[in-house]
């Protein structure tokens, strides 16, 4: 049975000083017995999707006259990020962005807090309602792993779908994507990409229109480094 980190994903534990040691990111948890680790194993494997779901919503943004759809996941209780192009319709933003839960219980009221354009994301705050439910960032990607992307597809609602890190590194213009098999379309933008272990290791944030199979996220590391910037330049509590 493997040890995983819960905070980056890393499967190389090491036990010092009687607590599981992370080498990756450094964090140090306490030792799990082996019926408590059975236990937790078992229903992180039951209810995995689930509970990805919980922390994506789907969100429409009305620019202009126009209502464009996308997704968005949240990063703590009150902020979620998405991509910066499903907000902007030329020098317009927009002035209305609601997002809803996968269920369609709960409605959220989102405000653009801060957003890149070259690197197109886009933070966003919940003005209302906070989320239960968010997600836990990992840098930790490899090439041919399963991932999995929820994402408000056709503006039809949230789905899953699953395919495999075709290239953890892939550049385009300057900037680095992970390269990935899955399946997205218009109203993906903006959502997480799932490892295994249900960590984000990417945001989707754009397609191949000729290549169905060759899909780019934003990686996890410029998303941490873009949010260490506004909690720095900005001191918005981001996490």
């Amino acid at each position: 049975m493997k040890n995983i980190c819960r905070n980056c994903g890393n499967e190389d534990m090491v036990i010092k000083d009687d607590k599981l040691y992370c080498p990756c990111c450094g964090q140090s948890f306490d030792l799990v017995k082996k019926e408590e680790k059975e236990i937790h194993v078992d229903d992180a494997s039951t209810n995995r999707v689930d509970k990805m779901f919980k922390r994506v919503v789907s969100i429409q943004a009305l620019v202009d006259t126009t209502i464009k759809v996308g997704t968005a996941f949240f990063i703590s209780s009150k902020y979620a990020i998405t991509n910066a192009h499903i907000l902007f319709n030329d020098e317009s933003m927009a002035s209305e962005i609601v997002g809803k839960n996968y269920e369609g219980t709960k409605t959220y009221h989102f405000e653009v807090i801060d957003y890149d354009v070259d690197l197109d994301i886009a933070l966003l705050e919940s003005k209302d309602v906070s989320a239960f439910h968010f997600c836990t960032l990992s840098e930790l990607v490899r090439n041919g792993e399963e991932v999995f992307a929820i994402g408000n597809s056709k503006g039809e609602g949230l789905c899953i779908v699953n395919g495999l890190v075709s290239d953890k590194n892939r550049i385009i213009d300057g900037i680095e994507y992970i390269m990935s098999s899955v399946l997205v379309t218009n109203g993906n933008s903006g959502g997480p990409l799932f490892n295994e272990h249900g960590f984000v290791i990417g945001m989707i944030t754009m397609s191949t229109p000729d290549a169905n199979m060759m899909n780019y996220a934003l990686p996890s590391k410029a998303i941490n480094l873009y949010l260490s910037r506004v909690k720095s330049t900005k001191g918005i509590p981001v996490f």
